[in-house]
């Protein structure tokens, strides 16, 4: 309710700064000043409504609201009137508290952020600091980044997506001594890195997809062999 009411405002004072005397806009916004216990810009809104329409039905019965209201004799002569002040009391405690609740809210989303984000940075530490891969797959040349730690199925997925064309591969580093070593497991990735690290490109390294085999080579070599077998066969 408190932010329906902070809508009416904002969209009346709009209405205002274009034409300063828009009756329906000061009525509306002293409304929503009344119903947020803004009592002083509330009667302001009313008597400038007034003053610039004094005919207009809803500024005169906005300007009479802030009017004191004459007790009605019971008995007794006790008044039957509430005091208007418990009243606006009552609707800034209401405000005071749906504040505290949007603030709270706002405080419950900012730590569940800041809890993530530091899951997500644990987590970046345990997989090491990234490093830079150099792919290459004959004359076909991929860069992308990548965990120290990743692990090696993750690794092949992430070839296999650099290469869609490559169904089936065989991955090497260039050592120190420039030999080429296979690379089948976590510990000889982390292995290729030190590698790398300890060379001339330091914090890069080359992997070398050595026996390529693209999906149009196999899809040859199997009717090649379907056809040696039948040729087999018929002898």
């Amino acid at each position: 309710m408190l932010r329906h009411w902070a809508d009416v405002v904002a969209d009346a004072t709009r209405a205002l700064k274009i034409s300063p005397k828009n009756v329906d806009a000061l009525v509306s916004r002293g409304r929503a000043y009344q119903a947020t216990g803004q009592e002083k810009k509330a009667k302001v809104d009313a008597q400038a409504a007034a003053a610039s329409d004094s005919s207009n039905e809803a500024a005169k019965a906005l300007l009479e609201s802030f009017e004191p209201k004459k007790p009605i004799a019971g008995l007794g002569g006790m008044s039957l009137d509430k005091p208007s002040k418990a009243a606006s009391k009552k609707g800034s405690a209401d405000a005071d508290a749906e504040e505290e609740a949007r603030k709270k809210q706002a405080a419950q989303i900012l730590a569940a952020r800041q809890e993530a984000e530091a899951r997500r940075q644990a987590q970046q530490r345990s997989w090491g600091p990234p490093v830079t891969v150099k792919a290459v797959a004959g004359a076909d040349v991929r860069t992308f980044v990548v965990p120290t730690m990743i692990a090696h199925k993750d690794l092949m997925t992430a070839l296999q997506k650099k290469f869609p064309d490559t169904s089936a591969f065989t991955v090497r580093y260039s050592a120190p001594d420039g030999t080429l070593k296979n690379v089948n497991s976590r510990h000889d990735f982390a292995t290729a890195v030190a590698a790398a690290q300890s060379g001339e490109n330091k914090g890069k390294f080359i992997l070398i997809i050595a026996r390529a085999i693209s999906v149009t080579s196999c899809f040859i070599f199997w009717l090649f062999w379907l056809f040696w077998l039948s040729y087999v066969w018929a002898i």
